[in-house]
């Protein structure tokens, strides 16, 4: 009767609900909103989000939802575009990306895109060295903005050098192998000591 119209209609929702997430290309966002340095800075520190943060203690991590993992993914996010100094906010997203992919930094929306599967399944440590990764490549990016604000004397400064390397591995990246990119080098360190 009533029960079976109504598991049928049911069936049918999630049906179309699990077609239309496939067809779209599933994007999982946060609720948390991405800021930068323009926000305040004492709010997105490590001691003022202690409580989030620890949610990436493992036995902490397998336990909770996807949206929630993205929760803190954001947050993390956020600190690290406060401890970095990055010009613009550093969006966290999960959505399915190619094989042995498990982050991209886009540098025209700031986002930082996940793999779902590596969101999902992956341990905290690995996901959050893929975040700060793809974070490492926000503050890159920012400071190769800068470089046209150097002065011709300050050209010889080392941080000048470093940050026209990444400028070149940006403009170069096609061309030159993925580990040993300066930019993906770079971005390599920056995670593997910050974790």
């Amino acid at each position: 009767g009533s029960r079976s119209l109504l598991a049928v209609c049911m069936a049918v929702m999630i049906v179309f609900m699990g077609v239309k997430t496939t067809l779209s290309g599933s994007l999982l966002k946060s609720d948390v909103q991405a800021t930068n340095i323009q926000t305040k800075e004492e709010e997105w520190t490590i001691a003022n989000n202690i409580e989030t943060v620890s949610n990436l203690q493992d036995s902490v991590w397998r336990d909770l939802t996807l949206d929630e993992r993205m929760d803190v993914l954001q947050v993390i996010a956020n600190i690290e575009a406060n401890y970095l100094g990055t010009r613009y906010e550093l969006n966290v997203s999960a959505s399915p990306l190619d094989e042995y992919v498990l982050g991209q930094f886009n540098e025209n929306s700031h986002s930082i895109t996940l793999d779902m599967e590596h969101v999902k399944f992956d341990s905290s440590e690995d996901v959050l060295t893929s975040l700060l990764h793809e974070c490492r490549h926000g503050y890159q990016h920012s400071c190769v903005a800068l470089l046209d604000d150097f002065k011709e004397e300050d050209k010889n400064l080392y941080i000048y050098r470093e940050i026209a390397e990444y400028k070149y591995g940006f403009d170069n990246y096609n061309k030159i192998p993925y580990y040993t990119n300066p930019v993906e080098m770079d971005a390599r360190k920056y995670a593997r000591e910050a974790v």
